[in-house]
Formats: C-alpha cells, sequence, structure tokens
C-alpha cells in the first residue's frame, strides 16, 4: 500500500495591502455620464485621496504545511484567493464583505484539495475592525 502526504493548513487569514496604482478613472466621470453632481463630488473625493482614504487590495490566505510521505523536509505552501483590488479603504462594512467573498474563494480551493478550517481559526487583519 502507497502511503501519501500530509497536508495541513497552519494559518487562513484575511488581510488587506496597500494598492499603490489603483484605477481612478472612475472619478473623472462627468456628470452627464453619473448624473447631476456627480463631478463636484467625485473632485472631492479625488483630491482627498492619499489622505483620507487609498486603495487596497484584499485576499483570504491559508499557509500549508506539507509533510512528505518519505520523510523528507516538509514544505510549505501558500494557496490565495486571488484578491480584488482597488478597494476603497474606508468602504467601512463593505471591506469586511469583500473579505468574507474572497475567504469563500479560499475555502473552495481548498475543498478541491480536500483541506478545511474553522471560521474560528480565521485570522482578520485590524483594517477589517472598522
Amino acid at each position: 500500500m502507497m502511503s501519501t502526504d500530509t497536508r495541513v493548513v497552519v494559518m487562513v487569514e484575511v488581510r488587506s495591502v496597500v494598492d499603490d496604482d489603483p484605477d481612478l478613472s472612475w472619478l473623472e466621470q462627468s456628470d452627464a455620464d453619473m448624473g447631476p453632481g456627480f463631478e463636484a463630488e467625485s473632485a472631492a473625493r479625488l483630491a482627498s485621496y492619499g489622505t483620507d482614504w487609498y486603495c487596497v487590495m484584499v485576499e483570504a490566505r491559508a499557509v500549508l504545511e506539507i509533510h512528505p510521505a518519505d520523510g523528507s523536509v516538509r514544505h510549505i505552501a501558500t494557496v490565495s484567493s486571488g484578491g480584488v483590488w482597488g478597494v476603497e479603504s474606508d468602504s467601512g462594512d463593505g471591506l469586511r464583505d469583500v473579505g468574507r467573498e474572497e475567504l469563500e474563494v479560499l475555502r473552495e480551493s481548498l475543498d478541491a484539495l480536500h483541506l478545511s478550517f474553522e471560521e474560528d481559526d480565521v485570522v482578520w487583519g485590524d483594517e477589517f475592525d472598522g
């Protein structure tokens, strides 16, 4: 009988990383495109970018330990949800909602590997406490 590698999920986290080059072109649309008052609001929003708010990438990721059946050195692997870029840092509950969606994407990826994790084991970055 052939023995198999042992795979263990050792950490699951939801995090954000600053998006240094976000697409802010949506703030350059006109009142004709978006309705009356959009240009004034978007100009103010754009002016406050980098001081009052910024964009982030939100992802969920799992760190796995893989112990080869032959007893050789263990391996560490990271599986990521892929992430969503351009999320506004001041979006409040929206930031956490994106994190939950990314956690589900990660869960599906780990299911395909016959791995799972408990919701209570997920580490959320401080930025999601808002």
